[in-house]
């Protein structure tokens, strides 16, 4: 009969849940995100179809220079060579601009150049507690 094989052989999963929680991880795919939103948004627009998914989701030509201009941002936490201390402290203040955004597009939409719908709110809301929870508990 064949001897068993030990505990520490066996192949394990990492853990993705505390993975997703690190700030890098948090910008690395939040960097992906921006730009593939500027992006769209910026196609969009050049064809005339930025309302296309209006009134729960419009591109207007605002957005698309603020998700470019954060895509970037994004890119250099992610990536760079950023101390962890403000990679993670960017992450909190992302978090609490995304929050504050996404509750006060709930009751004012038109923000003068920006204009808010309920699906870049509901984003906004929802990437603004990953990035809390990323910045408050990850290492970088």
């Amino acid at each position: 009969m064949p001897s068993p094989v030990p505990m520490s052989e066996y192949a394990t999963l990492p853990d993705t849940t505390r993975l997703l929680l690190e700030p890098r991880t948090y910008w690395r795919i939040s960097a992906f995100a921006l730009a593939a939103t500027a992006l769209l948004g910026i196609v969009l627009n050049a064809i005339g179809q930025g309302a296309l998914l209006a009134p729960f989701l419009a591109f207007d030509w605002t957005h698309n220079v603020v998700h470019a201009a954060l895509a970037g941002a994004a890119f250099l936490f992610g990536f760079g060579r950023v101390p962890a201390t403000a990679v993670r402290a960017f992450a909190v203040v992302f978090g609490i601009v995304y929050g504050a955004l996404g509750i006060l597009g709930l009751f004012v939409a038109d923000l003068g150049i920006l204009h808010l719908e309920l699906g870049e709110n509901l984003v906004h809301i929802v990437l603004s507690a990953w990035a809390l929870a990323a910045g408050l508990t990850g290492k970088a």
